[in-house]
């Protein structure tokens, strides 16, 4: 999700997106002048039904490790007519759009929804990390803070550039190539938002608890994501992710399902109408690495209906 930076220590789904979807002014992308760190590039070919495409999956930071394309990337996106991602372009009115989702309805405050045991590590923590205090958030539904919590880690990944996602969405908007989004702001919210305001709360304790973990024993999951990525290894990002979301607990299950299964086979049906009736089109769709890792993802998916999807990991 593109507004994740980002959307992984904690068995939270949001704390997952927020670390795999790390979910604009135009700065070209090395494609040869720096060799890119990345040996294994997360890049599918997709044929057969008169397809021409490539899936990519990316990760919502600028760290120039990742932004310096593998030549197998850089040539698939040279290639390409049209290049899709989750949400498409940055726009000040999708940015409104999810600002206005996290606050709560007029009356309702945080502070005197949550537990005062967990509304006080939620000040701690926040000042820990040297980012204010609680009541700053006490307008904002849980669900937002977790969210703004869990992209703490990723905020140095995110400086001295543009995030992957958003630097491709600038190069093929300048080179004339078609762009556009396989989902809308408004879905990307409903699976953010899923559940009630208990349910909301319930993960907000889960990211405190873990986010404190991490603090306590110097780890960040965020790294140790960016490490997979660069790595090339699915297999592994899959793992990584069902090692930190507790899908026995029916919150995190019904979270988890909203923000990577049910997007996954919604994102396989739009990609397919675009291919069948794509008359020579070449595309490229770019998501965040989560969507085609696992047994539900995108690729699995798309093979399921009858497409040819070849990993390029050279």
């Amino acid at each position: 999700m593109d507004y994740a930076p980002a959307m992984i220590r904690p068995p939270s789904p949001i704390r997952t997106l927020c670390g795999l979807l790390l979910c604009v002014s135009f700065v070209l992308i090395s494609c040869g002048q720096t060799p890119s760190a990345i040996s294994a590039p997360l890049l599918w070919k997709v044929s057969g039904n008169g397809a021409q495409a490539y899936l990519f999956g990316t990760m919502h930071v600028s760290d120039p490790r990742v932004t310096h394309l593998h030549p197998a990337v850089a040539a698939a996106f040279e290639s390409v007519d049209a290049f899709y991602t989750e949400a498409g372009e940055s726009t000040p009115a999708a940015g409104a759009k999810m600002a206005s989702a996290g606050m709560l309805p007029e009356g309702l405050s945080l502070r005197k929804l949550l537990p005062p045991a967990t509304w006080a590590e939620l000040d701690s923590y926040l000042q820990s990390r040297g980012f204010g205090r609680a009541e700053a958030h006490d307008a904002h539904r849980p669900w937002f803070v977790a969210l703004n919590l869990a992209q703490i880690d990723a905020i140095p990944l995110l400086q001295g550039g543009q995030a992957l996602d958003f630097l491709l969405t600038a190069r093929a908007k300048a080179s004339g190539k078609e762009i556009g989004a396989v989902e809308t702001i408004e879905e990307q919210l409903a699976a953010l938002t899923i559940g009630s305001l208990e349910d909301q709360i319930h993960i907000l304790e889960i990211t405190l608890t873990k986010l404190r973990e991490e603090q306590a024993n110097g780890v960040s999951s965020v790294q140790q994501l960016l490490e997979l990525y660069i790595a090339g290894d699915p297999d592994a990002l899959w793992n990584f992710a069902m090692a930190e979301t507790d899908l026995e607990d029916p919150v995190q299950k019904r979270a988890w399902e909203a923000i990577t299964l049910v997007r996954n086979r919604a994102m396989v049906a739009r990609i397919d109408a675009k291919l069948q009736a794509s008359e020579g089109r070449s595309y490229m769709f770019a998501f965040g690495s989560l969507h085609f890792a696992g047994p539900d993802s995108v690729v699995e998916g798309l093979r399921a209906l009858g497409y040819e999807v070849t990993r390029i990991d050279h």
